[in-house]
């Protein structure tokens, strides 16, 4: 089966025996131990069972042959090969393990699937299990459900741009866009839903789209009792619910993207003095804000009443000191931290330009502050996961490499490293991340247990800037407590050893994770050869 979208891959496993005559055998497929699994996250590791068992009342069963197409051809084979005897009562189990790589292996197999009365709108396999013995033939099917991986709710900031449309990430230090996928068709009203990791779209007529890590729009459905527009601006309320506005016409709608219903529509007050290109919700209040270009000043717009309000001075400030009432913006992001960031024209150039430059806006003085100048976009709408939680770390070589960041952390105070000392300066903490854990400072190797100290000392180093600097969390305040005890107490050599995976897996534990957006832009750029020689000084 193969279909236009393959975007989310339905799994699971369909049992039972087909036969118009009574059976001496009966099988039956299962995945991973239950009637139907669903995978989201790559690699996944599938394991098939395939169970014969003889029913007769009084007779054994020979069981004359089996087969499993899909797999065979990916080096399963049934052992003990057939013809096998099965007595009363008994049964035969086979077992073949795969593993699925990625969202694209398991395309893979849906584009084999051999089921014609799976439809051509739901992506998935059920192959069969066939088994035959001398009173004829039986079958099981097993379907299993792949789902696009989700995102990563973190600061990352996501901009839709263009007809087809692109799904694109920017980078808010370098001020690039770097596609993710460009659909065929176009789509609007982008929203980052923390609840699954989805962004989620409207599609005109409106159709429910979803995105996950790959970018690839799958198509949900139609939404009931969703009134027709052109839906171009979109966010997730702190309720879960997905809430869409369209700019022209001031009409909004809230939706349940699970249910695919319309919980309610209408049109915001006052339209003809209110002009709102996108909008984002605040983590810090749960309220819905935007710039307001018909009257130059931010707004809060309230879904529940279907109001919206101004507040603070008209803005922005051009370099003459005047209101640039040409601004025109993009994108509404917020960070996790509450931040407002807006992606518009460059109050710099002749009104009317492209709009090409990232601002931080403070919500108090209406303050437009330049973050970045980026590349033009056109037919534009933004998302973050602002209502998440990041939960960010770092490994070591971040801040082996990035000198304001460890000044940061010391600013906390000195960091105890138990029997190998205590980081008290900058010098002291480069040369604890920059010193080798095997050689000593004569160029011999170290003894196993000062080797061991060595690589304590830089992960509870590291698992304190943490801490410090991203907030703490009970996981990391336990691995902390525990990294003290096992560099200042006498201890088994392979607690240390489980101490010390348990103080990496932390640190590692969140270092996929976009940096909190606003300490990302206010570091200075790595320096690994400067690091390196004041570690060495």
């Amino acid at each position: 089966m193969k279909t236009r979208w393959k975007n989310v891959l339905l799994l699971g496993a369909l049992a039972g025996a087909c036969a118009a005559n009574a059976h001496d055998l009966e099988v039956e497929k299962r995945v991973n131990g239950e009637t139907s699994t669903t995978v989201s996250t790559y690699p996944a590791t599938l394991v098939f069972s395939y169970t014969v068992t003889n029913v007769h009342p009084s007779l054994p069963s020979t069981l004359l042959t089996v087969a499993d197409p899909l797999f065979a051809s990916r080096g399963f084979r049934f052992t003990p090969a057939p013809p096998v005897d099965i007595p009363v009562g008994g049964s035969l189990t086979y077992q073949f393990t795969y593993t699925l790589d990625s969202f694209e292996d398991c395309l893979a197999l849906a584009g084999e699937d051999d089921d014609p009365s799976t439809p051509g709108e739901t992506p998935g396999f059920t192959h069969a299990f066939r088994v035959a013995f001398q009173e004829g033939a039986s079958e099981a099917r097993a379907r299993v459900v792949c789902e696009q991986p989700p995102l990563t709710c973190d600061d990352t900031l996501y901009i839709s741009t263009g007809v087809p449309t692109s799904l694109n990430v920017f980078d808010p230090v370098a001020g690039t866009l770097t596609p993710l996928f460009t659909a065929d068709i176009q789509y609007h009203a982008i929203g980052f839903n923390p609840a699954d990791g989805y962004i989620y779209g409207l599609t005109t007529p409106n159709r429910l789209l979803r995105m996950g890590s790959d970018g690839v729009p799958a198509d949900l459905g139609a939404i009931a009792g969703l009134p027709t527009s052109r839906y171009d601006a979109g966010t997730f309320l702190a309720d879960g619910s997905y809430l869409v506005h369209n700019g022209a016409t001031d009409e909004y709608a809230r939706i349940d993207v699970d249910a695919r219903t319309t919980l309610a529509s209408g049109v915001v007050d006052s339209p003809a003095t209110l002009s709102m290109s996108d909008l984002a919700v605040n983590p810090l209040d749960g309220r819905v804000y935007a710039f307001n270009q018909d009257t130059d000043r931010l707004t809060v717009f309230d879904p529940v009443t279907a109001t919206h309000a101004d507040f603070g001075p008209a803005a922005p400030v051009n370099a003459s000191g005047a209101v640039s009432t040409g601004f025109l913006t993009g994108p509404a992001f917020f960070d996790q931290a509450g931040r407002f960031y807006l992606y518009g024209t460059d109050l710099d150039a002749s009104p009317g330009g492209p709009r090409n430059t990232l601002y931080q806006v403070d919500l108090t003085t209406s303050t437009f502050t330049r973050v970045v100048g980026g590349p033009p976009v056109g037919v534009v709408d933004g998302a973050s996961c602002a209502l998440g939680e990041a939960r960010v770390t770092q490994v070591s070589g971040f801040f082996k490499v990035h000198l304001d960041v460890a000044r940061d952390c010391l600013a906390g105070g000195a960091i105890d490293l138990g029997v190998v000392g205590t980081a008290r300066t900058l010098e002291d903490m480069m040369g604890a991340l920059w010193d080798s854990p095997t050689l000593g400072p004569d160029g011999f190797p170290l003894a196993p247990a000062s080797s061991l100290n060595m690589r304590l000392a830089t992960e509870l180093l590291t698992a304190t800037c943490n801490e410090r600097l991203f907030g703490p969390t009970p996981r990391g305040m336990a691995a902390l407590e525990a990294g003290h005890a096992a560099l200042a107490t006498s201890m088994a050599e392979t607690a240390r050893r489980d101490i010390l995976t348990e103080l990496t897996a932390f640190n590692a534990s969140g270092a996929k994770r976009a940096l909190p957006l606003a300490f990302d832009l206010g570091k200075g750029p790595a320096t690994p050869l400067r690091a390196m020689q004041l570690g060495q000084e």
